[in-house]
């Protein structure tokens, strides 16, 4: 499969899963294992896990995209994951300085931080040489992303970017449906 079959691929498992997963969480009974890698809450923090764990999933279980060093590839993805993370935030705060909630906005948002997941890689990889070092990092980066959706669901810190806007509240208590 070429690199940019592999990142169509991606990107389109990343919208189709990661819009599920808005919905998972309610649909299980509100489960708290589901809670851990699907929306609980309208936050922003919360809606950053429809992009993360779709694309990590795609990246670790499909392997490199059949072009290119394991290395570089999951260096770039994880950078590019990263951006796409950002992208959602600042895009997010961006538009809601100045316009209402805009669900289109949202639902565009989202697409392009997934197609910045999956597309940038194809840009980033074939400049990279990454070390031992520089993957290692990369990936405790990855596993601390992970570790802290799983934490400030539980435990949220009080702070705008993990308070449902509907409730006022956080983390699991915050769900509504």
């Amino acid at each position: 499969m070429t690199r940019r079959r592999w990142a169509v691929g991606g990107f389109v498992w990343t919208v189709v899963v990661g819009s599920g997963l808005h919905f998972t969480y309610a649909l299980s009974g509100d489960a708290w294992p589901v809670g851990l890698v699907s929306a609980v809450n309208e936050s922003t923090w919360e809606h950053l896990k429809l992009l993360f764990v779709p694309t990590v999933t795609w990246v670790a279980f499909s392997g490199r995209g059949g072009q290119g060093r394991a290395t570089e590839v999951r260096v770039a993805h994880i950078i590019a994951l990263l951006a796409g993370l950002l992208l959602i935030v600042v895009g997010f705060y961006s538009y809601r300085s100045f316009l209402a909630d805009q669900l289109v906005l949202d639902i565009l948002l989202f697409v392009f931080a997934a197609a910045c997941a999956h597309f940038a890689p194809l840009l980033i990889a074939p400049r990279l040489c990454p070390g031992p070092v520089l993957l290692r990092v990369a990936w405790l980066v990855l596993i601390a992303m992970a570790v802290a959706f799983a934490v400030a669901t539980v435990v949220p810190p009080h702070l705008p970017v993990f308070q449902d806007p509907r409730t006022g509240q956080y983390g699991f208590g915050a769900a509504q449906h």
